[in-house]
């Protein structure tokens, strides 16, 4: 008797607990839609700060070259790469940057933080996709501008201080392939 006594207790409690917890309902999220207004954005960018000659890959990234070598040595699989950068959101906020001289023009500068080229394997390590990619078309000593809809880089998801959807702005040099 006592056994089931408790074994009934034990079950009124788990029900009255379960009853208490609600259920969250998910929306599933709209890829194609955030894409679309990723890419208006991007386009109003675009014209706001009279870009030319931006080139749309099938993937959406969108970039622009501001310097090129011709002909110049471009990223293979497993290559270790050096790149400058700097990340601005769409409403021209710095998030980061490994250029000293933006740190300072951008009034960020840190004198603890050492203002190197990020270092990395090209296509082994995780970078947000869009910049990854947009490594692919850059040569040795090439300044690209990357603009990354949200779906190449942070998706729909916090990554503080980057919001959720966010459109990534990077400004890339390639300093080294070796």
């Amino acid at each position: 008797m006592k056994i089931s006594l408790k074994i009934s207790i034990l079950l009124l409690l788990s029900f009255v607990i379960y009853s208490c917890i609600t259920v969250e309902e998910t929306i599933p999220f709209d890829y194609a839609a955030q894409y679309k207004l990723d890419s208006i954005a991007i386009d109003k960018y675009i014209a706001d700060k009279n870009l030319k000659n931006i080139i749309i890959t099938s993937s959406g990234l969108r970039y622009q070259k501001i310097d090129t070598i011709p002909k110049s040595q471009k990223p293979k699989y497993g290559d270790i790469i050096s790149v400058h950068y700097t990340l601005t959101l769409l409403n021209d906020s710095v998030v980061e940057t490994s250029r000293k001289s933006d740190a300072i023009l951008y009034g960020k500068y840190d004198t603890t933080v050492l203002y190197l080229p990020l270092v990395t394997n090209y296509g082994i390590n995780a970078l947000v996709s869009g910049f990854t990619e947009g490594l692919t078309y850059m040569g040795k000593g090439d300044h690209f501008l990357f603009l990354i809809p949200s779906k190449l880089g942070y998706g729909n998801i916090n990554s503080s201080p980057i919001t959720a959807n966010s459109v990534l702005i990077y400004d890339v040099s390639n300093v080294n392939i070796r």
